[in-house]
């Protein structure tokens, strides 16, 4: 699997594209001022190489809005228990902590993020991230399908991931602060 953007040109150019698009991602600079940018400084990449390097590193996360009115993304939990099973070198038993967290980052916005961690080597991917609070209404109306998938693999105990014959099995482990084992127990009824 690729963890690169494939971008077009020598290994020098794409290792440059690569760099100026990870600088343009962290300032959030719109395709539309980079094209501004070209036209002012003629020794930058042209606009559509970037674009396209953009576009190749999209291809590689499948990325989901979450349901509801509530602005929040996720990615499937069997992708990234993939990669967790992947990185433990491919073993017949994944033991995974999923676990989520609330956090208020000013006055009037709050954060919850929900993760998975595998327990061989600690190495955590981000699964869920909502903008609401930990109540139980917010995260039954943006985080239902993620739920889903947790309940699907707990009453299953297997996962069978792409490329892959034989089911894996599974073995999850909640973790969370009171908070959040209270809510997790109201969604389950």
């Amino acid at each position: 699997e690729t963890t690169r953007p494939q971008c077009e040109g020598t290994e020098q150019e794409k290792l440059k594209i690569r760099e100026l698009f990870q600088i343009l991602d962290r300032f959030c600079v719109s395709n539309a001022a980079y094209l501004e940018l070209t036209t002012l400084f003629s020794n930058l990449p042209k606009s559509y190489l970037v674009t396209q390097c953009k576009d190749d590193l999209d291809k590689l996360y499948h990325y989901e809005r979450l349901p509801g009115g509530i602005p929040g993304a996720r990615v499937p939990l069997v992708y990234e228990l993939q990669k967790l099973w992947a990185s433990a070198g491919f073993p017949k038993k994944l033991s995974v902590k999923f676990g989520g967290d609330g956090t208020q980052v000013s006055n009037n916005s709050s954060f919850t993020i929900f993760s998975v961690t595998n327990l061989a080597n600690n190495e955590q991917r981000t699964v869920c991230i909502t903008k609401s609070s930990e109540s139980y209404e917010s995260l039954q109306e943006s985080c239902q399908p993620l739920f889903d998938e947790v309940n699907s693999i707990i009453e299953n105990g297997t996962v069978t991931f792409a490329g892959c014959s034989e089911p894996v099995e599974v073995e999850l482990f909640l973790s969370s602060d009171m908070k959040g084992f209270r809510s997790i127990r109201s969604l389950e009824r």
